[in-house]
């Protein structure tokens, strides 16, 4: 049965189909599947595939924003479910997507999985300036920073912020 909800999910982040995702995403909690599996095993399936026709040529940007779209609204209907009350985190983290760029595809996935772990994640969104994650990392004495980049041109702005806070953590007394 939970098989049979996961390919459903799929294939309606595959159509880009948000009413269906929420409605699967639903049916999946009412019949008891964990909601964990549920992403991995439906929607992110769903969006590896629409990335790989992406990849191949059989789909396209806006196919790709359609998908995301209805992974997301399957998301809002899980995401909440996993973690349970009175669970304590086991380690803070910084999540954004660097400064220049502004795909958040897979930095969602990735803020979602950890959340479902029991990591406190602080999320700054995309186009996140360097300074930014080196301030937030240190205000919530995070014990993690996930920075994500698509554009190879933007990645270099990844090693700066690591310099940047082994240079301070070098002048700390």
């Amino acid at each position: 049965m939970a098989a049979d909800i996961f390919n459903q999910l799929a294939e309606a982040v595959v159509d880009g189909d948000d009413d269906l995702a929420e409605e699967l995403a639903q049916k999946a909690l009412d019949e008891g599947v964990d909601p964990y599996d549920a992403i991995v095993n439906g929607l992110a399936r769903g969006m590896a595939i629409v990335s790989d026709q992406y990849e191949k040529g059989e789909a396209f940007v806006p196919h790709l924003l359609l998908a995301s779209g209805a992974m997301y609204a399957g998301m809002d209907i899980l995401s909440p479910e996993m973690i349970k009350e009175g669970e304590s985190m086991q380690a803070v983290g910084v999540i954004g997507t660097i400064e220049g760029d502004v795909h958040d595809i897979g930095k969602n996935l990735v803020k979602t999985m950890l959340s479902a772990n029991g990591f406190e994640m602080i999320d700054l969104g995309a186009d996140v300036p360097i300074e930014k994650f080196v301030e937030t990392a240190k205000e919530h004495r995070a014990d993690l920073i996930s920075m994500s980049a698509l554009m190879t041109t933007t990645m270099t702005n990844m090693e700066k912020v690591v310099e940047i806070l082994q240079e301070e953590a070098s002048v700390t007394p």
